[in-house]
């Protein structure tokens, strides 16, 4: 009973009104999502939820098992409910239904939204980043890398992984991978 007093603490706190799941009355924007695997962080259902269309709130107690999640415009809600009831998230199945209408007890203001940045938006910002490149064709030269990398930036350094050859005693193979 603690641990179910908690969750109603952290549910409200988030404004989340506990009342309305007494009505019959179903949102077509805000969707209840079950069996979330223990563990889950509320980033990685963003980003599942987020692939159907654009979020306004998502709730996710301290559990882990449940989380309430509600998009701006109802045709992505009802998207993201076709595509991802009873799809399996982790190792377990998700179980969606629509929340009730009124299960947030205030509307949605932008400033409240939580900002995730995307991996591509994480390393735009970064000064340096050293990439482990592999499967490259062994005749690939230093040159030619470079030059298809600086399409996407600037390219500091450049090396190629080389073992000696054995027909040859000052040439090098390429390894298949650099850097």
């Amino acid at each position: 009973t603690q641990l179910l007093q908690e969750i109603k603490e952290f549910l409200t706190n988030e404004g989340i009104n506990l009342d309305s799941f007494s009505s019959s009355k179903r949102s077509k924007r805000i969707i209840i999502c079950k069996n979330i695997p223990f563990g889950t962080e509320e980033r990685e259902l963003s980003e599942l939820f987020s692939q159907h269309g654009t979020l306004g709130r998502l709730v996710l107690p301290p559990t882990g098992t449940i989380a309430v999640v509600e998009y701006l415009d109802p045709s992505d809600a009802s998207k993201a409910y076709k595509n991802i009831s009873y799809s399996k998230f982790k190792h377990l199945p998700l179980y969606l239904e629509w929340a009730p209408e009124e299960t947030f007890s205030s509307e949605f203001k932008a400033s409240d939204k939580k900002v995730y940045k995307t991996i591509e938006e994480d390393l735009s910002t970064m000064e340096h980043a050293t990439l482990f490149v592999k499967n490259l064709n062994f005749d690939t030269t230093e040159n030619q890398l470079k030059e298809f990398f600086e399409k996407c930036g600037k390219v500091t350094g450049l090396s190629i992984a080389k073992k000696a050859s054995p027909k040859s005693a000052s040439g090098f193979l390429s390894r298949g991978y650099g850097f």
